[in-house]
This record gives structure tokens, C-alpha cells and sequence, in this order.
């Protein structure tokens, strides 16, 4: 579509041809930073077992289900296997997820080794350990070894360490990348800890968006929460965009020519 604005441009005079360009690539920019929202929720609705708003229950938990718990989803029992929800969402463009965390440990009894997690998988088959996607990721009751863990189909790609611990309150922002690379920020009062996995071949092959909380939890005092999840579909990566802004401001140009030379022939045909 504007490609043919930046061609009707090309009937102004030649000095024009600057704004062409600072049209396209105008365009371009709000090309690439368009998104559009595919799923949202803030939880906020009275206490249940029944997550509702098109959720399903995630197959394979061996201990305890997901609920929601003052506007937040948590774990209704105690223990280490996650559980979890999905709803069908196809990975045919690149995905951004925010949420906000809280891994805070409630149960000092909690053993070295134990671990709080909440992971996020695309291309998930409905179950808590299929699907790709990012781990957030904090062992044992004294807050150590908090990192970010890439997995796919329940084994664990890489790992990357947070410079500082997660506590109470995590702000996540990330994109999954239809190549698996995943890039994004995880961000506590004013620490801000930046990671970027590259490439993977991806095993999974589901069809489903999953959010996934695993170790203490509890009925009356969650420990690990989300909430204010939101996924928007990312458009098409930049480089595509600048390749086709560029394409239109060559036909723009060509056009410009041709007008140009259509009109040099019409004043020499009249002297």
C-alpha cells in the first residue's frame, strides 16, 4: 500500500525525491513497531480452580493444579512438578511475552537444591514438559542461582546466570524468534539483567502458548505467581521491512524518471 503513496510521490518535483525516502522510511518504522495483542490477562477475577478466559488445564502435573489466587494465577499444593495452563496460539510470527513474577520463597524449610520456577512455552502440545520457550529460574531458600534457562521439549538448551537474585517481583519482556532465538530482559527495582539466546532448532511442534509455575507453592500464600500476562505477535522483522521500503523507493524513482522523460519529450516535440 505504500509503495504506491512513495509512487505518486514521484510527480512532484525531483527535490521531493528526499522526502520519499524520509517517507519510507517513516513507514517502515511503524512497520516494524506495530504488534498486535493475542493474549491478555491479569487474573483478576474471584479465587478458583477454574482459570477460565479460554485456559486449559496443562497436562502431566504430578503434584497440585493451577489457580487463580487473589488475581493471581498460582499452584493450589505443595511441591516440585510444575502445572500450568495453555490455549491454542499457531508460532507463525515472532512472539513478545511480559509478565510480572513473584518467586518469593514462602517456606523456609524449603532444601538447598529446591527450585521456583515459571517458564513460558510456544509451540507447547498441552503438556509441562512440551513446548520451547524460557525458564525463570531460582534455586534454594537463600534467593542463590537465579538464571534464565532455554528449553526445549523438558531438556535444557542453555543457561544464562542473572547478575543479581530474583526476589520478590519480576518484570519479564521477552521475543521467541521464529528462528528460536530469544532475546529480552528480566527486571527487579533497578536491576536489569538483559539476555539473548540465539538460534535453535526447535524439537517441539506443538500448537499452544504455555505458562508454567513449578516448585513451593501454596493455597493461602502462593509463592510463585504470575500475572499481567500479556503475548503480542510481533510483524515482520526489520530487514524484511527495510527491503521492501527500499524496493518502493526504487520505484519511486523509476517512476520519477519516466515522468521525468515523458515530459522532456512533450517540450521538444513542441519547439
Amino acid at each position: 500500500m505504500f509503495c504506491k503513496l512513495l509512487a505518486s510521490m514521484s510527480t512532484f518535483p525531483s527535490r521531493s525525491y528526499l522526502g520519499t525516502v524520509l517517507l519510507s522510511a517513516f513507514l517502515c518504522s511503524v512497520v516494524i513497531t506495530s504488534k498486535a495483542t493475542v493474549i491478555s490477562d491479569d487474573f483478576n477475577r474471584a479465587d478458583s480452580s477454574v482459570i477460565g478466559n479460554g485456559w486449559t488445564t496443562s497436562a502431566g502435573s504430578v503434584v497440585g493444579n493451577p489457580k487463580i489466587v487473589s488475581n493471581r494465577l498460582a499452584n493450589d499444593a505443595l511441591g516440585d512438578s510444575p502445572s500450568g495452563i495453555f490455549q491454542p496460539l499457531a508460532f507463525t510470527t515472532p512472539l513478545q511475552v511480559q509478565a510480572t513474577l513473584t518467586p518469593t520463597d514462602g517456606d523456609a524449610s524449603v532444601p538447598a537444591g529446591s527450585r521456583f520456577i515459571h517458564t513460558f512455552f510456544v509451540k507447547s502440545d498441552g503438556s509441562v514438559t512440551g513446548g520451547y520457550g524460557v525458564t525463570f529460574y531460582r534455586a534454594d531458600s537463600v534467593f542463590n542461582n537465579s538464571a534464565v534457562r532455554l528449553v526445549d521439549n523438558n531438556a535444557i538448551i542453555d543457561t544464562i546466570a542473572s547478575p543479581f537474585q530474583f526476589l520478590s517481583t519480576l518484570a519479564v519482556n521477552f521475543v521467541v524468534e521464529l528462528d528460536g532465538s530469544v532475546h529480552g530482559s528480566a527486571t527487579e527495582g533497578s536491576n536489569v539483567f538483559n539476555f539473548n539466546f540465539g538460534p535453535h532448532a526447535m524439537v517441539s511442534s506443538g500448537s499452544n502458548f504455555e505458562a508454567l509455575l513449578g516448585g513451593r507453592g501454596g493455597s493461602t500464600s502462593p509463592s510463585q505467581t504470575i500475572d499481567n500476562l500479556v503475548v503480542n505477535s510481533v510483524p515482520e522483522p526489520a530487514g524484511l521491512a527495510l527491503v521492501a521500503a527500499s524496493a518502493c523507493v526504487v520505484m519511486a524513482r523509476r517512476r520519477r524518471r519516466q515522468t521525468n522523460a515523458v515530459a522532456l519529450t512533450a517540450e521538444i516535440r513542441v519547439d
